[in-house]
C-alpha cells in the first residue's frame, strides 16, 4: 500500500454534515462530562452543596435529561458511520 492510502481526507471528499453532528456530538459529551470535572467524588448527591432548587439544579436536570446517554449514543453511531465510510474507501 501506498502512503497516499494512509493520508487524511481532502478537504473538497469530507461529507459535512457528519463532521458539523460529530461537533455537536463532542460538545454535548463536554456537557455531560463538565460536572465531573469540577467534583469527581460527590457530582452526583445534590446534598453535598444543597443544590435542591436554583440554577444549579435546573442545569443538572437539563444536562441530565437532554445530553446523558443521547450524545454518546449520537457519538457513537458517528464514529459507526465513519467505519462504514472507511471501509468503503478502502474497497476501492
Amino acid at each position: 500500500m501506498s502512503s497516499a492510502a494512509f493520508a487524511p481526507v481532502k478537504e473538497k471528499n469530507r461529507i459535512q454534515i457528519i463532521d458539523t453532528i460529530r461537533g455537536v456530538a463532542l460538545l454535548g459529551i463536554l456537557m455531560m462530562n463538565i460536572l465531573y470535572f469540577s467534583n469527581p467524588d460527590q457530582a452526583d448527591n445534590l446534598n453535598v452543596f444543597n443544590e435542591w432548587h436554583g440554577a444549579n439544579f435546573y442545569t443538572r436536570f437539563f444536562v441530565s435529561g437532554f445530553f446523558n446517554g443521547s450524545m454518546r449514543a449520537l457519538f457513537s453511531m458517528l464514529f459507526g458511520a465513519g467505519a462504514v465510510l472507511l471501509l468503503g474507501h478502502l474497497e476501492k
